[in-house]
């Protein structure tokens, strides 16, 4: 894979797909831990991908991808979702929300880069 840039806005310091997307993926990870540091962080740095965590407890997950479309800058950056749903509705109104990809929790560390490449047609 090649080296992209890209940021990872989860709240949760203890829990992150960091170490995986760098080490499997060979990606830079940046990381934001707000809704407020993530579109921040987007619009300055311009990554090439977005991983929002859904669960985000201090954010609505939901809601910070509608702020990144909203926005001239980071609409553009595909976003992919971190998620616990594994109900089919729910995944079916994530889907029509026009992110790239939805990776469900827990996932397989050695393969989340691969999966994540995949959504994005890396």
């Amino acid at each position: 894979m090649t080296n992209k840039r890209i940021l990872l806005i989860n709240d949760e310091q203890g829990y992150s797909a960091k170490p995986y997307l760098e080490t499997f993926g060979g990606w830079d990870v940046m990381t934001a831990h707000s809704g407020r540091e993530g579109m921040g962080t987007a619009q300055t740095e311009k990554p090439d991908a977005i991983v929002l965590d859904v669960r985000n407890s201090k954010t609505d997950g939901v809601g910070m991808f509608h702020q990144l479309q909203s926005h001239p800058t980071t609409q553009p950056i595909p976003v992919l979702l971190l998620t616990t749903a594994l109900h089919t509705q729910i995944r079916a109104q994530f889907a029509q929300l026009g992110v790239r990809g939805l990776t469900y929790t827990p996932y397989e560390p050695a393969t989340l880069a691969t999966d994540m490449a995949e959504s994005l047609g890396w």
